[in-house]
């Protein structure tokens, strides 16, 4: 038997952090992958040990195995009884709990890496583990001959990769599919903390490549050449997924518009390592446009996710400090403070004005007129012609939600602010793949087919995507699957 989803089991507590216990417990793994433990009858002593503990370590015996639920937070504590002889009952939450684990004390719990899956896996590697022979797949001959390798690939920077092929035969036929890890290992034993970090960068590189929420599907960690089976170890609500069956991809469906590992190539370890440059840079850019994701996931669109879009420009455009106009407004600053005798006037002008950076205008323009240029092929004098307008209206609209100013009113309609938050979504993603080496030819060839970017785009600015082939080639592997 194991511990599944929606299920409440009766345990035994072992250990609670570096106290060796001996109480009855119940453990539950709800809809979302959390898991709660409550502790029965704790004594007295036990409790004003870990009490004041933010987060304490758990072990439990469940049908002869022993599970270690770490990071537990203390949620909900009651005493029954007597003041005297009062039972202590304990509540607590966790988001991580190992299968056949035990942990001891005082050793960290720490891993030398992992493998995990993610959603839309085999779509995102963009690896075809099959060979097919279509000779014999003409009539009246019908027959198929299926030959399957697994595909791997080490990426550098401690990761690696695999695609393997998946062939169950059955009395009326055959079912072909196919299924993928993404492995790590950092040279070293790292704690929780710092593999949650690298799976959170794992999930964002493949957010920037989907345009959509990525999620850890399963994880194994390893130790000493032992796998450690992790529950709830998720960066997202699984519940809110669509489609957890299909072997292929959670939304049963396949997209040229999806970017792949492969489109990199050999230079695949290049790009993680400028990913990860990006990341440092505009780790602010970044995380707004994850919430722009999950707000997109679970459906919601109001002004505060237009607001994150605009983050998302001013983080990625306000990275690197521009020197030379720094410098500039420095030397200004210095010639007007030369010239000025009150000395009020000049602590005044000392203390109050300061360099932040490039202007919001300076953000959109240089963000908008770059995409513009490598998604339509425009100059950069067509690109500022075409953009001005509605530049004009996003910082009025922006100023108006920001500053809650009476004296404005919002230009963009609610139609539009969504085709604004969609197109610089992308915008962000188009920038980013360029930076880690995509050619521009392959990125316009995968936006031809996301529909709803091209009709956003065509409504904002009137453009139409450069296409300069009659065919749009999106890779071997679209070619294989489509």
């Amino acid at each position: 038997m194991e511990i599944e989803r929606n299920g409440t089991y009766t345990c035994k507590i072992v250990r609670i952090n570096t106290e060796e216990t001996d109480y009855l417990g119940t453990l539950t793994l709800d809809e979302e992958y959390t898991i709660r433990i409550e502790v029965k009858e704790v004594e007295r002593k036990c409790f004003d040990e870990i009490k004041d503990v933010p987060y304490v370590n758990i072990v439990v015996k469940w049908e002869g195995k022993y599970v270690t639920i770490a990071d537990c937070q203390l949620t909900e504590k009651e005493f029954r009884g007597r003041p005297n002889n009062a039972k202590i009952y304990l509540k607590y939450i966790s988001s991580l709990l190992l299968v056949d684990y035990l942990w001891t004390p005082p050793q960290e719990i720490q891993f030398s890496g992992f493998s995990c899956s993610i959603t839309e896996i085999t779509e995102l590697l963009g690896n075809y583990p099959y060979e097919i022979d279509y000779d014999q797949l003409l009539f009246p001959k019908v027959e198929c001959n299926v030959k399957g390798n697994v595909v791997s690939k080490k990426v550098g920077h401690g990761f690696s990769y695999f695609v393997a092929p998946s062939i169950i035969y059955e009395t009326d036929g055959m079912h072909v599919s196919m299924y993928g890890k993404i492995q790590y290992s950092g040279g070293r034993e790292q704690s929780i903390s710092e593999l949650r970090e690298v799976l959170h960068k794992i999930c964002l590189f493949f957010e920037i490549l989907s345009g959509e929420i990525i999620t850890v599907n399963e994880i194994v960690f390893e130790q000493d050449k032992n796998s450690v089976k992790a529950i709830g170890f998720c960066n997202f609500p699984k519940s809110t997924l669509s489609g957890l069956q299909s072997s292929f991809d959670t939304r049963k469906y396949l997209r040229k518009s999806i970017f792949k590992v492969t489109d990199f190539g050999n230079n695949i370890g290049k790009a993680i390592a400028t990913f990860y440059e990006i990341q440092n840079e505009c780790m602010l850019a970044c995380e707004a446009y994850k919430q722009i994701l999950l707000d997109e996931e679970i459906k919601i669109s109001t002004y505060n996710k237009f607001l994150k879009a605009m983050q998302v420009v001013e983080g990625f455009q306000r990275a690197k400090i521009d020197e030379v106009e720094k410098q500039a407004f420095h030397q200004k600053k210095n010639n007007i403070l030369e010239r000025m005798d009150d000395e009020e006037d000049k602590a005044f002008l000392q203390k109050y004005t300061n360099y932040n950076g490039q202007s919001f205008r300076k953000c959109m323009n240089g963000l908008t007129i770059t995409s513009l240029q490598i998604i339509s092929g425009l100059t950069k004098g067509q690109a500022q012609k075409t953009s001005k307008d509605i530049i004009d209206a996003i910082i009025n609209d922006r100023d108006v939600y920001t500053h809650a100013s009476k004296e404005e009113k919002p230009r963009l309609s609610i139609d539009k602010l969504q085709a604004v938050n969609y197109c610089y979504k992308t915008f962000f993603r188009v920038m980013v793949l360029s930076k880690m080496g995509l050619t521009e030819k392959l990125i316009r060839n995968r936006l031809l087919f996301d529909r709803k970017f091209v009709a956003f785009y065509q409504m904002l600015f009137g453009l139409k995507i450069l296409k300069e082939d009659s065919y749009s080639d999106t890779g071997d592997f679209d070619n294989l699957m489509w």
